[in-house]
């Protein structure tokens, strides 16, 4: 999502006294102070909380496998996870080669909702979003008190056209970052469709 910036211009002017003897009456400020900003919401704190872990610089491999074929695809994988102004989500950055001279770049933006107990993705690229639910033995008091934990989400997607059952399984510490997902068409079951895995760089 593009931010939007907006300038506002105030334009004052003064009467100048023409008379050097003349002292021009002393205006009284209205200006009223700066209103400090609000303090965060319990549930704006929770979210900047559970954010924290994933925060930093990652690199790992990315591996992708396509149902048609068989195939299994390994990438070298950098990550980048920075807070947004607020706190409230957070934007990935993901930097990996794609064959001989071919750098790919995506980004999308992620938050994590301890009260409703989501997960949600949300492409930069194309607006699409997509959320996931805790499964309910899910310790997120664990993931924002000690920053670390191993978690199942579950959620809908689209492969191939299709409406599929998405499963994930996250796991987070200090130095250490793995997001497995599984895919499960009508009838079938679970397959590994997508495994990123990094390590701490920074």
């Amino acid at each position: 999502m593009r931010p939007s910036f907006f300038l506002s211009l105030c334009v004052s002017s003064t009467l100048a006294c023409t008379s050097p003897w003349v002292v021009p009456p002393v205006q009284s400020s209205t200006t009223s102070p700066s209103t400090p900003p609000e303090a965060p919401t319990r549930k704006e704190m929770e979210a900047m909380q559970a954010h924290k872990p994933f925060l930093g610089r990652w690199t790992g491999s990315f591996e992708t496998r396509e149902f048609t074929s068989e195939d299994r695809v390994w990438r070298t994988t950098k990550l980048d996870v920075t807070p947004s102004r607020d706190g409230r989500v957070m934007h990935f950055q993901f930097l990996y080669e794609d064959g001989p001279m071919k750098t790919v770049r995506e980004s999308s933006t992620v938050s994590i909702d301890s009260t409703e107990r989501t997960m949600t993705f949300v492409s930069d690229t194309d607006g699409t979003r997509d959320v996931y639910r805790f499964a309910e033995d899910a310790n997120l008091a664990g993931l924002r008190q000690r920053g670390e934990g191993v978690f199942t989400l579950t959620g809908k997607g689209m492969e191939n056209g299709l409406e599929v059952a998405v499963r994930l399984t996250l796991s987070v510490n200090r130095e250490r970052l793995q997001l497995l997902k599984e895919i499960q068409f009508p009838g079938d079951p679970f397959r590994v469709r997508t495994e990123y895995v990094f390590t701490r760089a920074g």
